[in-house]
């Protein structure tokens, strides 16, 4: 029985940073071998939390981690990341490359083996370094057997080339409804506050977290910030009126602990200002704890997720007004919120279902 090796391709993974392609990648690599013998999945990645080069085995995967110190750009900076890669290619036969990542666009000049592309996100931060990449992104899509979109949305509104979309199609993310279906011991966690809003993400600049924390320093209503990375305490208390005591963090929660405040909010704020978040994968956590959602129009995956009138509010325009309002409208109308959170449980299970998401990635990997 001949076994074919895949090769994740992105800066962090679920061992170093909570964000939503680090969880995605996760839940495809944990789930495919054991539908698929002849699979053995690999994910290569960068890591602070190491000292050397180190290899990990997690559930059904292998995660091969690259300890680095800086970062250029958002991107983790090492030599010997290179030098690995060379040093262990040949062994695969499948690389499975989560754009955006520089490292990805330029190793596929030296794959020879089938290239599988994600494509998460347009490069939105960096304006002038993203054009000295086009030329290594146009050689890893014109290599890619398959683009894959992670909304409908984002395959429109994407800046990708047209002559690309031909090999492209849509795959959406979805949850393991095992990882959210846990009973969680009550005595270990306490709430907050009695009602609160929340918020759950990394400490990334597209996120709006200024907004959203500058948003709740002038209103009464409660928010929790469940945040991670490093230094967050340091990085978010100064933006907060102590004086209010209205918001509260979390900082690097574990999965239960966070599905725990999750399950006892009121509703669920993704800030979002810029594209770069592609689709809200905690979005559909939300959802399966049917919370009413608030987010802005992004024109992306989000607002596949967040049907405004439907599953939460899209606010007009992105502003401390626009949210303040929506935050009044689900306060006031208690009836109508639990309504919302009630249909976007009900979209996630049907619109976002994982079984499908992992046949279909077989499907690709299929030789």
């Amino acid at each position: 029985m001949k076994i074919n090796k895949i090769l994740h391709l992105y800066k962090t993974s679920n061992f170093d940073s909570y964000g939503g392609v680090e969880k995605f990648i996760h839940d495809i690599s944990r789930n495919i071998t054991p539908k698929n013998n002849n699979l053995r999945i690999y994910i290569y990645t960068f890591s602070k939390k190491i000292k050397r080069t180190t290899i990990k085995k997690i559930d059904n995967y292998i995660l091969i981690l690259v300890p680095y110190k800086i970062s250029l750009l958002s991107l983790p900076i090492s030599f010997r990341y290179f030098f690995t890669f060379f040093f262990i290619k040949d062994r695969f036969q499948i690389f499975h490359i989560h754009y955006p990542f520089p490292y990805g666009d330029i190793f596929s000049i030296f794959i020879k083996g089938r290239i599988i592309v994600t494509y998460h996100s347009d490069i939105i931060k960096q304006k002038i370094s993203k054009f000295l990449i086009i030329p290594f992104r146009n050689i890893l899509f014109n290599k890619a057997k398959k683009i894959i979109f992670t909304s409908n949305t984002y395959r429109k509104f994407s800046v990708i080339p047209h002559k690309f979309l031909f090999k492209s199609e849509v795959i959406y993310p979805a949850l393991n409804p095992s990882d959210y279906e846990l009973t969680i011991n009550k005595n270990i966690y306490s709430k907050p506050f009695d009602k609160y809003f929340i918020f759950i993400g990394g400490i990334r600049q597209y996120k709006g977290l200024d907004l959203l924390i500058e948003t709740f320093n002038q209103i009464e209503s409660n928010l929790l910030i469940v945040a991670s990375g490093q230094n967050v305490k340091n990085i978010i208390s100064d933006k907060i009126n102590n004086s209010k005591k209205n918001i509260k963090l979390v900082s690097n929660a574990n999965h239960k602990h966070k599905n725990f405040l999750l399950r006892n909010s009121f509703a669920f704020i993704l800030p979002s200002v810029f594209k770069s978040e592609a689709f809200g994968y905690v979005l559909l956590e939300a959802s399966f704890f049917s919370k009413p959602l608030i987010t802005f129009n992004l024109n992306t995956g989000v607002n596949e997720i967040n049907i405004h009138g439907v599953t939460g509010i899209v606010c007009k325009n992105i502003s401390i007004l626009s949210l303040i309002e929506a935050i009044n409208y689900l306060n006031k109308n208690t009836h109508l919120s639990i309504n919302y959170g009630r249909q976007a449980r009900k979209r996630c299970i049907e619109n976002f279902s994982y079984k499908k998401m992992i046949n279909s990635y077989l499907e690709v990997y299929k030789f």
